[in-house]
């Protein structure tokens, strides 16, 4: 018999719950609200990272990142598998919070990284996940 393995999306559209929700479930996370409604934030860095990439941005970085959030780290992960599959380093990134405040002081923070790191290429890109971040960058 050949049996077809039911993908994430198959179990979400059967359950009526987001593909998110059929995430954390199996990959553990506790307390799930199967009515809640979740983004998928590991895709969300991989689209980015294949948006910037196929406009031919190849010196991107990334900022706002708050690794002590489920997001956060999920988006930066979906990010730089995409740069890896592609070939290139590890983006520098600068951590952060989702605030106003803190996507101004991450953009300069790695400003001052590019000039007292003494480079010559500027980033050609900067991938900031979160509106209020790229608001105030």
């Amino acid at each position: 018999m050949n049996r077809q393995v039911p993908t994430l999306e198959d179990v979400a559209r059967e359950a009526e719950v987001s593909r998110a929700t059929v995430s954390r479930v199996v990959n553990g996370v506790r307390n799930v609200d199967p009515g809640r409604q979740d983004l998928d934030h590991y895709a969300g860095g991989r689209l980015a990272g294949e948006r910037l990439l196929a406009r031919g941005c190849r010196r991107v970085a990334m900022i706002g990142v708050p690794r002590d959030l489920r997001a956060g780290r999920d988006r930066l992960a979906g990010f730089r598998d995409v740069l890896a599959r592609a070939g290139h380093d590890s983006p520098p990134v600068v951590e952060g919070a989702f605030t106003l405040d803190s996507g101004a002081a991450a953009m300069a923070g790695l400003l001052d990284e590019h000039v007292q790191g003494g480079r010559t290429e500027p980033h050609t890109r900067v991938f900031a996940p979160e509106l209020v971040v790229r608001a105030s960058a």
